[in-house]
Formats: C-alpha cells, sequence, structure tokens
C-alpha cells in the first residue's frame, strides 16, 4: 500500500487500532462490490476516462500474469467493504474471474467470530 497500491493513508489507518487479520483467502467476487469509481453514490467517485484507463491496464497485466497481491476488505456487522483493490476487482470481474484471493480485517471480535463462523 506504501508502493505499488499508492493507498498510505488506508495504510496508516490500519494501524491505528488492534485488528483482527483473515487470509488471505479466496473468497467470491460475488460477495463484494466496489467503493471507487465514476458510478453515481460511490464514497470514492473518480472520472469515469480516468477509472476506465486504470482497470484496462490492470486487465492487461492480469492477462500476462497471476501474480497480483489480493484484494483487501472489512468485514463489519455482516457485511465486507472492499478497501484496497477496487480497480483490480473490476477488471477481475471483467474478465469473468470468479473467486480472488482476499486479506480480510476487522476491528471488533464479534466481527472476527461471525467472519469464521460463515467462511473459515
Amino acid at each position: 500500500m506504501l508502493s505499488d497500491g499508492h493507498n498510505p493513508e488506508f495504510s496508516k489507518g490500519l494501524k491505528i487500532y488492534d485488528r483482527f487479520f483473515v487470509g488471505p483467502m479466496e473468497l467470491p467476487l460475488s460477495l463484494f462490490t466496489r467503493c471507487t469509481g465514476p458510478e453515481d453514490g460511490m464514497k470514492y467517485q473518480i472520472p469515469a476516462e480516468a477509472f476506465e484507463r486504470h482497470v484496462s491496464k490492470l486487465q492487461q497485466l492480469l492477462e500476462m500474469e497471476n501474480d497480483m497481491p489480493p484484494l483487501i476488505t472489512n468485514y463489519v456487522d455482516g457485511k465486507f467493504v472492499l478497501n484496497d483493490g477496487n480497480h483490480r476487482f473490476e477488471a477481475l470481474k471483467r474478465m469473468g474471474t470468479i473467486a480472488y484471493p482476499f486479506i480480510v480485517w476487522m476491528t471488533e471480535k464479534l466481527d472476527y467470530d461471525d467472519f469464521c463462523k460463515r467462511y473459515k
């Protein structure tokens, strides 16, 4: 997140509290939705042209090699929030990928226990 991912604020935020981490583990992409993109209602809205350019570039990279980092998601109150890898996630979906490695983090023990019961 501090080099290729260019997400230093997220990296810094993860270090504020003790967290529970699981993974990497393969999970179905159907469990997740993006929070970054050009669509209305996105938490992090970006211009469509920039989004498409980045997703296309990642699709090309993924087709050439499969050595990409896992996606990072928060699990809270029974739901996933995709924190890191929104462009990669979209590229994978467009390529027809069914499942992909994720690192899942939780702040609360209750969420950790719920996640383990449902997905481990």
